[in-house]
């Protein structure tokens, strides 16, 4: 399906979260990204604030509430300044996974209280390995010896009660999850912006053959969803 300036409604059955498979041990996982034209994932900041746009956050929000978890690294979550996940009017906040190999959960989640101004926000989990030193108070969640082993930390959310997982990037972790058969769909926006050389930051990072099948889309104040199912076989 292909939508127009889609109504509230419409995006939601757009990417409304397919039934839970009895057979799997994970979550379902979708990654959302937003690319210019020119396919960069930053602008000339460095950060994707500089080419999303009120179209994006439309679709950013309603990603969020159909997801018990968001998951992203720890670098873009410094980069992004994330803190902890508001709650909207659609529902509730979802937990947010910050994937650290070094154990170091960033300043700006620490830093955020579980409520704002009265807004229930999500709570924040560090995902990190077992070698990795304690640096802070934060909730851990230890996956792995040496590494995040993502296999596990997905089998360990299961397990939790996690049914659908909204992987946030960045690059370095969407391409490990690719490579391991962990995401099940992505979600791109694609702005209508040119960047040129000023960003050299791409979806992905590293080597990759990984098929998708067309799922749907939309078209919103010019900026263009698209929808793809990541095929097993690739």
């Amino acid at each position: 399906m292909f939508h127009t300036e889609p109504d509230g409604q419409q995006l939601r059955r757009l990417y409304t979260v397919p039934a839970a498979d009895p057979d799997r041990h994970r979550p379902f996982v979708r990654a959302n990204f937003i690319s210019t034209v020119d396919g960069h994932v930053t602008g000339r900041d460095g950060t994707s604030s500089s080419i999303n746009n009120p179209a994006d956050k439309r679709v950013f929000d309603v990603l969020r509430t159909l997801a018990d978890v968001v998951l992203v690294g720890a670098g873009t979550v410094r980069e992004e300044g994330y803190g902890r996940i508001s709650a909207s009017a659609s529902g509730p906040a979802p937990d947010l996974v910050v994937v650290s190999n070094s154990g170091r959960m960033p300043k700006s989640v620490l830093g955020s209280a579980s409520h704002d101004g009265g807004v229930p926000r999500g709570r924040a989990f560090l995902a990190t390995h077992e070698a990795a030193s304690r640096h802070d108070d934060a909730d851990r969640l230890v996956a792995g010896a040496t590494q995040v082993d993502l296999v596990r930390l997905l089998a360990m959310l299961h397990q939790r009660g996690v049914r659908s997982v909204l992987c946030e990037g960045g690059p370095h972790l969407l391409t490990s999850m690719l490579a391991a058969g962990l995401v099940d769909e992505i979600a791109v926006t694609t702005a209508p912006r040119l960047v040129g050389a000023t960003s050299e930051l791409t979806m992905t990072t590293g080597p990759l053959d990984v098929g998708l099948t067309w799922r749907g889309g939309a078209v919103i104040d010019e900026t263009v969803f698209t929808l793809w199912r990541v095929n097993r076989s690739g």
